[in-house]
């Protein structure tokens, strides 16, 4: 299973020449990076409503290209999106082509506002676990983590503590980076790694792939 890491929190995951495309929001641009995975596409996954993680026109485009893409969200997203589908909740699970999704969680993380937004977490074939806007713990351990590093609502205290309570067996791996430059992601990438008690974590520019 091949992933591909695009800005913030989207990324690629591909396997057996279908493509499952996570949270194409706002800082993703369609042409430079989407474009070359959605003739592949099997479905999109779209873990809440933020801008930064659901962009409409990005999505509206994804399915002019391809109609009838299955698309699975928060309920939220799914009631503007005709055709989607919303998660079955925590512990249900999906068949999107090669892919089983099993999710988790349920709220965003605290942003000071007096409520929590929808929101799920993903495990794709027991390998890649991805929280969206969360620390939610998955419901099994899987190889790689995507770890959320930056953003109004995250820290990289946090960042450690969540790697270190999921333990991935083989690395981590940051998401939701947007807000930091380069450089940052790569200090934060050394302060991740220098945490004893948590897993490998590796830095993975925007672009950049790696299989598991």
């Amino acid at each position: 299973m091949k992933i591909t890491k695009l800005p913030h929190a989207c990324f690629v995951v591909e396997q057996d020449g279908a493509a499952l495309l996570v949270d194409p929001g706002s800082y993703v641009d369609y042409d430079r990076d989407l474009a070359p995975f959605v003739g592949r596409a099997v479905g999109v996954l779209v873990t809440h409503v933020h801008g930064d993680h659901f962009a409409p026109a990005t999505l509206e485009r994804i399915l002019a290209t391809r109609p009838g893409l299955p698309v699975v969200a928060t309920s939220d997203v799914a009631a503007a999106v005709p055709g989607a589908s919303t998660w079955p909740g925590a512990g249900g699970s999906v068949e999107i082509g090669p892919f089983h999704v099993e999710f988790f969680g349920g709220l965003h993380h605290e942003v000071g506002a007096p409520t929590r937004d929808e929101n799920f977490g993903i495990v794709v074939n027991g390998l890649l676990a991805y929280p969206g806007d969360s620390y939610d713990v998955p419901p099994v351990t899987p190889a790689v983590l995507a770890v959320p590093t930056g953003g109004p609502w995250a820290r990289t205290t946090d960042a450690i503590a969540y790697l270190a309570a999921v333990r991935p067996t083989a690395f981590g791996f940051g998401v939701h980076d947007v807000h930091l430059s380069e450089l940052g992601q790569q200090m934060t990438a050394t302060f991740m790694g220098r945490a004893q008690a948590a897993a490998d974590y590796r830095y993975v520019p925007v672009g950049g792939s790696f299989e598991v």
